[in-house]
């Protein structure tokens, strides 16, 4: 389950499809949430999220997607849920959210491999066809910008040697034309090893072991991250070092070698996301998710190459403004406190 979909996957020799499909159509229209297995799986998640506050980056991540979308929204309430209200989910709350929201209307089925049309039509029909549903619940998903976006939050890991940091805004949808030109800011900006965040605040200046820049585009909303963790007497300068970059990208400074490796990078990565049957289906669900074309990889690869610095300058006055940015900090707050408000 992720933060648009969720998703079944099931490998198979050609030879076992049918009672393959046979058995994900149980597994799929008549799931038997045992009693023993809710049990089993609701303890297992429980000690999960009693641990994570031990685990600073998914709190970091969970506090900024909080700010960026508010603590209760879609996109802003941790996915695997908060210990206080998951520790009341019962067996009985699973099988209610299935009965209301699975159903095959909403169903997209995506199949790669050594098999025609004409074979997999007749198997899907003996295993799914007879799944019936009446109309899903439309889902309820809140995506408005929260009130204050521009905010330092602080959490306080007292005595930790290194701060984990992320600064991060509101982004893109999926199906925004501008997804090729961010693709190639971001991976300027840090999405490679030689990338400028990597590069200055770890080679250059040895604050971090790693520093890289994230674009998560989703259905509903998206979010720009960069994400590092600072050793703690250089957070505050680690920092500075962040904002000067991003005020960087507002300027014509882009070298022409610099941008084109950043292009290069992704094109070549294509041939990647179609490596094995599994990533083949992963591609086309991801279009078939966000209301993209089925030719849209085809024009992708054309779009990253005629991304020019004008279009990334553009693209960072418009989309990544201070006044929108959200920093959070989890570290020694006392180390690091006073050089962060001033």
């Amino acid at each position: 389950t992720g933060y648009d979909q969720s998703t079944v996957h099931v490998f198979a020799l050609k030879r076992t499809l049918a009672p393959t499909l046979a058995l994900v159509a149980d597994i799929v229209t008549r799931p038997a949430f045992s009693e023993a297995d809710a049990q089993r799986v609701h303890a297992d998640r429980m000690a999960n999220l009693e641990l994570k506050p031990d685990r600073p980056r998914e709190v970091a991540d969970d506090v900024l997607s909080g700010a960026l979308f508010g603590p209760d929204s879609a996109y802003g309430h941790p996915g695997d849920g908060v210990a206080a209200s998951f520790a009341q989910v019962t067996r009985v709350d699973a099988q209610t959210f299935y009965a209301n929201h699975w159903a095959p209307a909403r169903m997209t089925l995506v199949v790669a491999g050594d098999v025609t049309e004409a074979e997999l039509m007749p198997l899907l029909q003996s295993s799914l066809g007879a799944w019936r549903h009446p109309a899903p619940r439309t889902p309820n998903v809140r995506v408005a910008r929260s009130a204050d976006p521009a905010r330092l939050l602080l959490v306080d890991r007292p005595g930790a040697p290194q701060a984990d940091v992320r600064v991060g805004l509101r982004g893109i949808v999926r199906n925004d034309s501008r997804y090729a030109k961010l693709r190639v800011l971001t991976n300027l900006l840090g999405g490679s090893f030689t990338s400028r965040l990597n590069n200055r605040l770890r080679e250059q200046l040895g604050y971090t072991y790693g520093a890289r820049a994230l674009s998560d585009t989703r259905r509903w909303a998206g979010t720009f991250t960069i994400s590092t963790a600072l050793f703690t007497p250089k957070v505050v300068d680690g920092i500075s070092e962040i904002r000067q970059m991003l005020a960087k990208l507002r300027t014509p400074d882009y070298p022409a070698l610099e941008l084109d490796k950043a292009k290069q990078n992704l094109i070549r990565d294509l041939p990647s996301q179609f490596e094995t049957l599994d990533d083949t289906t992963n591609a086309f669900a991801d279009l078939a998710q966000n209301g993209l074309p089925l030719n849209w990889y085809a024009r992708y690869a054309k779009e990253l190459a005629s991304t020019s610095a004008q279009d990334l300058q553009r693209l960072a006055r418009t989309l990544i403004r201070d006044r929108d940015l959200c920093y959070v900090v989890v570290g020694d707050l006392a180390a690091v406190r006073a050089g962060l408000e001033a």
